[in-house]
């Protein structure tokens, strides 16, 4: 179904980090919050404040990052809009990190009432605790919708800057098989020739012969998508999928090893998978051989 390209069209493969782009932004809220100073940090000095908000996102970014992928990947969630799943994961981060606001207030001593000199004083605790599981849920969610919100605004400027060549197609590479899958969500103009797929957790960096995408979808469901379409492809690793079309060689050992593209580009494959993955290559070349 898909065809080999030569290493002079190959497209220049870059890497794409969403984790750091979050992180970068988790940082500039930590900014704009130290230098705006809010009600909220009670008159704290500038290092201090900086220190106490850091404290706030530093945890919460991550958790909601992990929690949404998990979500994502979840047979029972799977199927949910994207952006539900965002709602929830930062909903649920909310309600997880709301102990550790109210012990944050306390240690700062920026609590409403500072006569308070222990975090878990009788009473105290637990009626900050259940105001903030009212408050605290409603920011984290909408700060991480919102996050996400930049991240896609972002990747979508960058993909209408450049003129589209046709109009989606409703099929894939000519054929009838109807394109229900992610490729609906991916400019017709990058073709449908998968070169490998990346998965950021809630992420998923699709790499084609025209260009590369990055979308909020889950890995799995996008490798059972294209094997249900009939790509000769393998899951190498729990982050990455690749179309054997576009392999020059497999290197693999007990301890793992990397399929090399035509690119040059090295994809690692995982020691668990390296045997199964050994005997899919050489079953497709025999195919192709016999062809």
């Amino acid at each position: 179904m898909n065809g080999n390209i030569s290493t002079s069209t190959a497209p220049h493969l870059k890497p794409v980090s969403v984790p750091v782009y979050i992180a970068g932004i988790g940082m500039g809220i930590v900014i704009l919050l130290t230098l705006f100073e809010p009600l909220i940090s009670g008159g704290l000095n500038l290092p201090l404040r900086f220190l106490f908000f850091f404290l706030h996102i530093a945890p919460a970014l991550p958790f909601a990052w992990v929690f949404t992928g998990w979500l994502h990947n979840l047979p029972l969630t799977r199927r949910l809009p994207s952006w539900w799943l965002l709602a929830i994961a930062g909903w649920v981060t909310g309600i997880v990190l709301a102990p550790w606001s109210v012990f944050l207030e306390l240690l700062f001593g920026v609590s409403d009432d500072l006569t308070v000199t222990s975090p878990f004083e009788t009473g105290f605790f637990w009626s900050e605790l259940l105001l903030e599981l009212w408050i605290v849920p409603l920011k984290t969610t909408t700060i991480w919708v919102l996050i996400n919100l930049a991240i896609i605004w972002r990747l979508h400027v960058k993909t209408e800057a450049i003129p589209a060549l046709e109009k989606p197609s409703t099929t894939l590479d000519g054929d009838n098989t109807p394109a229900d899958t992610f490729f609906s969500r991916i400019p017709a103009r990058f073709g449908r020739d998968v070169i490998y797929m990346e998965a950021q957790e809630h992420y998923l960096r699709v790499v084609l012969v025209g260009g590369e995408e990055l979308l909020l979808y889950g890995l799995a469901n996008a490798v059972r998508e294209l094997a249900a379409h009939g790509f000769d492809g393998m899951q190498v690793h729990r982050s990455y999928w690749i179309n054997w079309a576009h392999v020059r060689r497999l290197m693999v050992n007990s301890n793992g090893g990397f399929c090399e593209l035509e690119s040059g580009l090295r994809i690692p494959v995982s020691r668990r998978r390296a045997a199964a993955v050994q005997a899919a290559f050489d079953d497709y070349q025999s195919q192709r051989r016999a062809a």
